[in-house]
């Protein structure tokens, strides 16, 4: 139950004690209909129901919210009133009047009050009480949470525009600039962003990166690294990688991964690329650091601690996928290392009755064979048996789960297997076109004794014929 305080240019106060989507509609309509500025608290309740994932909100409530903050922000401004612009909602009414006090108490010593990077980073004692004092925004205004996230993702989008005296003087005269409001306030955001990084709720923790991944987004490319931060953020995420099991549930462990890689991704400059199509990341020295420790100790470590847990079997290769594709031929430093992990998963005799973490490991075949080509006919041999075995385990398999429909399909796996069977045969033509005074190889000359002793490899091959001169990438 909250209290709307509506400030109407009759000077009248309009007060609404509203529960749920009754009063919102009302308010919305009555805005609407007759438009008139809002109080900041009003609109500080209106933001605490933008995210119907809440307990206390619904769909509807968190449309009706949004719909009334977007009808507020689109003002006109009246004769004689400047009007209250969304970035200094943010920035004033939300980010420092009303979850600065909330969060003081419970900020990380990686930051100083101002949210730049400390000097000097004072020991925590390992053991801290939570409490209604020191975590207010946890406990006592559990709706903190969601007006900083719709504070994020809205800075993320918004602009500002910066004094003459500050920017750069234009031909005949000062000239204002508008720049992404998030370059002028980001220490504004910093402090509550890591505090909530830190949280060890899964829930929180899940949270906070996707928060973090709209302020990361809607940040100028180098900044975080300019002030000194993106080590900090590093801090602060990568050890969400090491929750994993048996100290962490499995699923739990499977949702906290699925939100971390991507967030880690994000700091290291690593954006998605197409399937069938070259990387285009340019990387630093210092993102190729970070990448290497993404894959070492991250996604292999957490592989061969975890491995008997099929679930997180298919986060891994599925997050190695995404890296191998998009380091291009900078990853194959790594295939001495990953070849033996898609292996053990495809060769592996019950990996029928897993077929999502099956296909994530053919798929990551097939990232390696598709980046890592130039390098791959030192490993032709052991790509072969990982393909026949893995074929000849799904022709053995006599029983498929038919619970899942959603769960890849015995077509399904052979499709991708042909297909991997397809780029290895374009490797190893292309590959030897390449040496002179050498007849081109194919891999129909390599597999024909293995089809003759076990006939039913012969579909895995039966394209190559038609894609011995296609390009390995494709």
């Amino acid at each position: 139950m909250l209290t709307l305080v509506l400030d109407a240019d009759s000077a009248a106060q309009i007060q609404f004690l509203f529960k749920g989507e009754l009063g919102l509609s009302i308010l919305c309509t009555l805005t609407t209909r007759h438009p008139f500025p809002l109080s900041p608290s009003a609109l500080l309740s209106a933001v605490a129901y933008t995210n119907p994932q809440d307990p206390w909100t619904s769909d509807a409530a968190a449309d009706i919210s949004r719909h009334l903050l977007e009808s507020q922000f689109a003002q006109e401004p009246a004769s004689g009133k400047k009007p209250l612009s969304k970035a200094e909602f943010i920035t004033d009414s939300l980010l420092t009047q009303h979850l600065r006090p909330l969060f003081s108490k419970s900020r990380p010593a990686t930051v100083n009050p101002s949210g730049r990077k400390a000097a000097f980073v004072e020991e925590q004692p390992s053991t801290v009480l939570e409490d209604r004092a020191t975590k207010p925004w946890k406990y006592a205004h559990v709706y903190a949470v969601t007006v900083f996230e719709w504070a994020v993702t809205n800075a993320a989008n918004s602009t500002t525009t910066t004094s003459p005296s500050s920017s750069k003087q234009a031909p005949g005269g000062d000239a204002a600039a508008v720049v992404p409001l998030l370059s002028k306030t980001w220490h504004l955001f910093t402090p509550v962003i890591l505090t909530l990084l830190d949280e060890s709720e899964t829930a929180l923790k899940i949270r906070a990166m996707g928060i973090f991944g709209a302020f990361w987004s809607g940040c100028p490319p180098g900044l975080m690294d300019q002030v000194g931060l993106a080590s900090v953020f590093e801090d602060a995420v990568f050890p969400a990688v090491h929750f994993l099991p048996n100290i962490t549930p499995e699923d739990e462990s499977r949702r906290i991964l699925d939100a971390a890689y991507p967030a880690l991704f994000q700091l290291a400059g690593l954006t998605a690329v197409p399937e069938g199509e070259e990387s285009t990341n340019v990387l630093t020295n210092p993102q190729r650091k970070l990448l290497d420790r993404i894959i070492r100790e991250g996604i292999l470590r957490g592989y061969f601690h975890a491995k008997n847990h099929i679930q997180l079997t298919a986060v891994f290769c599925d997050k190695l996928s995404y890296a191998v594709n998009g380091m291009g031929i900078l990853s194959v430093k790594y295939l001495k290392d990953i070849l033996p992990m898609i292996s053990e998963i495809m060769t592996n005799p019950f990996g029928t009755k897993h077929t999502p973490s099956l296909l994530a490991s053919i798929h990551l075949l097939q990232a390696v064979l598709r980046c890592c080509w130039p390098r791959i006919l030192g490993y032709q041999n052991e790509i072969i048996r990982i393909l026949t075995v893995c074929w000849l385990n799904i022709a053995d398999e006599d029983t498929w789960s038919t619970s899942d429909n959603t769960a890849p399909k015995k077509e399904d796996l052979e499709a991708q297997l042909t297909k991997a069977a397809a780029m290895l045969s374009s490797i190893i033509h292309n590959n030897s076109q390449q040496e002179q005074d050498q007849p081109a190889i194919l891999l129909d000359d390599l597999v024909s004794p293995l089809i003759k002793k076990e006939p039913l490899l012969a579909p895995l091959f039966t394209s190559l014929h038609h894609n011995s001169t296609s390009s390995p990438v494709n």
